[in-house]
């Protein structure tokens, strides 16, 4: 058990080093030599002969490519050149999720050739679709010039923000700009479904993942919005073109290979989660009452202890970080501090000592961090019923109302059957 248990913690530990990468849903840069500029760049282009696509590319099966892509195509029929171009572009080094943590990711538009480009989304099995942006030729040409300005070096960078700058708004933009704000008066609707939810069942392939991502955003991305927000992602803007009849119809140049469609709403994990949380808690209760015959059952209780302070505690770090010392405006004020924060890591620590040798000392502060959690878990609850608390972390609380309260059980269960006992 307790090598599953270690198993489980490392799996947490990859996931949440996924999970904060997964914006950054493009390929990494690669350095390559400096191109010189295009001919749509220079002015020796003629409208006419100019083409321009929007090309999506589907989710991918890893985390960091599940919201799919957008890029940008321009290409020159007299001069025989194109050029991709793609705001996905970042830096993939050891700075990378500290720089996203910090809300300091930086991405550019950077240039490519079509034929890799394709030969690179297609090794992945993503499905690739194009639309080819209908304009007059010198709406082309301004259109085409505009993009070649923008990647220059010194207009190229921007900085990265999920769900308001990314590879598929700053394609919408320009496209928007383009076409007179065709995009904007298509999407002006309200949208069918929040921020959160979006991300929810695009995630759902992705359950470890999608529940820690609903853990670290706040309130924020429940806001109204229109379905000029939703083009966030790359499937809502592909929509939008087409609705807007600023391009020809979609042609799939490439399909999804063994890749399930995107799910139409967001999946309901409540229920699941909740039986998650009770059979965690159940467990711990259990372990705590059985401690009293013996070595072997406390280190069992000790690991149990350890293992939901790493699964519950690491995260509750991030998310007290993410609001103390970054940008992230989703981080602030999250409702799901009360559920799990700094205080579930020190519940790992008293763990670990359990596994060590019980004491006293170690028994009570397991059962005050637990009586804590269980407190300020239950306040999250009751305080449901405030307009200041409407949050959507219903599958949450589901988990970690009924970890915390049983956390808090088996504390003082445990208290009851080695407190005397104890050295």
């Amino acid at each position: 058990m307790i090598a599953k248990a270690n198993a489980m913690a490392l799996r947490s530990s990859h996931v949440i080093t996924l999970a904060l990468a997964l914006f950054a849903s493009a390929l990494p840069a690669q350095a390559a030599p400096a191109r010189p500029p295009p001919p749509w760049g220079t002015g020796e282009s003629r409208g006419e002969d100019l083409r321009i696509t929007l090309i999506t590319f589907g989710p991918g099966s890893d985390v960091a490519s599940m919201f799919g892509h957008s890029a940008l195509y321009v290409a020159d029929s007299a001069k025989l050149e194109g050029r991709v171009y793609n705001y996905g572009m970042f830096s993939f080094d050891n700075t990378l999720l500290v720089r996203y943590a910090l809300g300091k990711l930086t991405f550019w538009l950077g240039e490519s050739g079509l034929e890799r480009t394709l030969r690179i989304y297609q090794a992945q099995g993503r499905e690739i679709v194009m639309q080819d942006i209908v304009l007059e030729p010198a709406e082309r040409a301004a259109f085409a010039a505009y993009l070649a300005w923008n990647a220059l070096p010194e207009n190229r960078g921007y900085l990265y923000d999920h769900f308001l700058d990314n590879c598929a708004t700053r394609p919408r933009d320009v496209i928007d700009r383009f076409t007179g704000g065709a995009l904007r008066r298509v999407s002006a609707h309200p949208a069918r479904m929040s921020l959160r939810d979006h991300v929810r069942r695009y995630t759902a392939p992705h359950p470890v993942v999608s529940v820690f991502f609903d853990f670290l955003v706040n309130s924020d991305v429940e806001r109204p919005i229109t379905g000029w927000d939703e083009a966030f992602l790359p499937a809502e803007l592909l929509a939008d073109v087409a609705a807007a009849g600023v391009a020809t119809p979609p042609r799939v140049v490439a399909s999804a290979v063994d890749r399930p469609p995107i799910a139409t709403e967001p999946p309901r994990r409540a229920p699941s989660l909740f039986l998650l949380g009770s059979l965690t808690a159940a467990l711990g209760v259990l372990l705590a009452a059985l401690a009293r015959r013996g070595r072997g059952w406390q280190r069992l209780f000790g690991a149990h202890q350890l293992l939901v302070g790493l699964v519950l505690g690491v995260p509750g770090l991030v998310l007290a970080l993410l609001w103390a010392i970054t940008e992230h405006r989703a981080a602030y004020a999250n409702e799901n501090l009360l559920l799990a924060n700094p205080l579930t890591l020190a519940v790992a620590l008293a763990g670990a000592a359990l596994l060590v040798r019980p004491s006293a000392r170690v028994l009570g502060m397991v059962e005050v961090l637990w009586l804590s959690l269980a407190i300020t878990a239950c306040f999250a609850l009751v305080a449901k019923v405030l307009p200041l608390f409407d949050q959507d972390n219903g599958p949450l609380l589901a988990l970690l109302v009924p970890v915390n309260v049983g956390g808090a059980l088996a504390a003082v269960v445990l208290r009851r059957a080695l407190g005397p006992r104890a050295p």
